[in-house]
């Protein structure tokens, strides 16, 4: 069998992953808290244990993918936190490799992860490994994309690796886990890594955004959007992004990020430009309903 991956949380993005690396030749093993959950999985031919302290102790590669949803514009880490405080309580990690794809704000994987490790007694980034290396792919409906897809993480355009002084261990996810070798690779801080996703996600939310209000002055004027959208849209500096129109951007991730990134980054400035993001989407919900 190929190498040993347990994925932590089987939700949407744990469960892309996870098959990924199993159809590619790997050990996998779920773990939920879900019994539902690993029941399906089970029932379709996949590894499951629902003990946590096993799948840790059997795997060299540790997938964290647990949902961060946003609460009253706040990041909810209470999962997250769950898990670590089981970690903690595990003896022997030595040479394993956690790896934190869930998004969550700058500074927490060095705040809430490496550092609860180190004060209970765990050498991270020296017996053992953290990295912070967020997904970047997503589902597309077909009221998006006419025929649908969803982009797998065969097909990401890039990798991002947030680590520490010790790049040992980032070496060997490179080495081990990045199977497209042409891939883009992006090294970095924790926090910068942090930073990339919500920013990525920020973005495409401020691009769906802007073509809306475009949509509804184009109405106004009675031009033909298309036309226009298709025009702009072809400097490969713009792209064609968002100018599928007309209702509220919804979806697993764009509404909760941008809500949690506001509310992190409004401790250190005002961000007009978000806020004014969220309210041109909220109005399109409200009046126009949501594009899932």
């Amino acid at each position: 069998m190929g190498k040993k991956i347990a994925i932590i949380g089987s939700g949407f993005i744990g469960n892309s992953l996870g098959k990924y690396y199993h159809d590619n030749g790997f050990n996998v093993t779920f773990y939920d808290i879900s019994e539902s959950t690993l029941s399906d999985l089970k029932s379709k031919g996949y590894k499951v244990n629902d003990s946590f302290k096993e799948v840790i102790e059997d795997s060299k590669y540790i997938f964290i993918t647990l949902p961060t949803p946003t609460i009253n514009g706040k990041i909810n880490l209470i999962a997250f936190n769950e898990t670590v405080e089981k970690i903690i309580n595990i003896d022997n990690l030595n040479d394993k490799i956690f790896i934190i794809k869930s998004t969550i704000t700058p500074k927490t994987t060095e705040e809430l992860f490496i550092k609860k490790l180190i004060n209970n007694g765990k050498k991270a980034n020296q017996d053992f490994g953290v990295i912070y290396s967020p997904e970047f792919i997503t589902e597309i409906a077909k009221t998006w994309d006419k025929k649908g897809e969803e982009i797998s993480f065969g097909t990401e355009d890039r990798v991002v690796i947030g680590e520490g002084d010790n790049n040992k261990w980032g070496n060997l996810f490179i080495e081990d886990l990045i199977l497209n070798k042409d891939i883009p690779v992006v090294r970095t801080s924790y926090k910068e890594a942090e930073m990339i996703k919500y920013v990525s996600n920020t973005m495409l939310a401020t691009k769906i955004s802007f073509w809306n209000e475009i949509f509804l002055l184009s109405q106004k004027l009675e031009m033909n959007f298309e036309d226009i959208a298709k025009g702009v849209s072809l400097d490969k500096r713009i792209g064609k992004y968002g100018t599928v129109t007309g209702k509220a951007f919804g979806g697993k991730c764009l509404p909760k990020d941008l809500d949690a990134f506001i509310g992190f980054s409004e401790e250190f400035r005002e961000m007009d430009i978000l806020k004014s993001v969220k309210d041109i989407n909220d109005m399109m919900m409200s009046e126009f309903g949501v594009r899932e």
